[in-house]
């Protein structure tokens, strides 16, 4: 980002943001986690679940849904998802 003229308070944000310091405290460093997480559950928690023994997979999605915002939260329940890993996430959710 400095090669590209950026100051070294921008850099430095981001690379705040990158790192995920301050999440639940920082807005950009949520807004990344929130959209990794996002990302992951619609485009390749599918494929994913398949891979990994359900017990650990629950735990995953635990983990993961309490690095994520309210917002993401209710972004996360409305995306498309086959019936399978909406089950999963739910399973998560209610344990």
């Amino acid at each position: 980002m400095r090669e590209a003229g950026f100051d070294d308070e921008a850099a430095e944000a981001v690379l705040r943001m990158i790192r995920k310091q301050g999440l639940g405290r920082d807005t950009g460093a949520q807004a990344v986690e929130d959209c990794a997480c996002l990302v992951f559950l619609e485009n390749y928690f599918a494929d994913f679940s398949k891979q990994i023994d359900h017990e650990h997979l629950i735990r995953i999605v635990q983990m993961t849904w309490k690095k994520m915002s309210p917002k993401a939260h209710e972004l996360a329940l409305g995306l498309p998802m086959g019936d399978e890993a909406r089950g999963l996430v739910e399973e998560a959710l209610a344990e």
